[in-house]
């Protein structure tokens, strides 16, 4: 009885085949690209962290995105973070994917323990520019106050 679970096998066939079709589709991805985010700390305090985070606009509200941090060995700080332009899939695996995902701000914040010296937020649009075709840096490298 070759064909006697023939019902059965159909379906489980079909889910097969559309399930390696979307799986397919789903290779082709959006680019990821880089911020760098650089500056120097006037008067750093001892055991101090500069923190980056990046904010999305998404429904009518900001959500933090990827952030990433350095701890300070002297006056000068450089932190890349890498994020994903994808915004949008394609309906039912049909189409192509939307990758003009871009940060609104980026917010840098010096820390030293639970004290918090400085908090500025990067407009993404006035203060980023593409430095080549996979990243954005600041216009102007960026100046954070430490101790008095």
């Amino acid at each position: 009885m070759l064909f006697g679970n023939f019902k059965t096998l159909v379906p489980e066939t079909l889910f097969l085949v559309i399930s390696a079709f979307f799986g397919i589709t789903s290779f082709a991805q959006c680019p990821v690209l880089n911020v760098m985010v650089k500056g120097e700390v006037q008067s750093p305090p001892r055991g101090g962290v500069v923190r980056v985070q990046l904010v999305y606009r998404k429904h009518s509200k900001d959500q933090n995105g990827e952030s990433g941090e350095e701890k300070l060995e002297n006056e000068s700080f450089r932190i890349e973070i890498p994020f994903l332009t994808q915004s949008g899939a394609p309906v039912l695996g049909l189409g192509s994917f939307k990758c003009d995902l871009k940060p609104k701000t980026v917010v840098v914040t010096l820390v030293a323990g639970d004290h918090e010296y400085e908090r500025v937020s990067l407009d993404w649009a006035k203060d980023f520019k593409m430095t080549d075709l996979t990243e954005y840096a600041l216009r102007s490298d960026l100046v954070l106050h430490g101790t008095p």
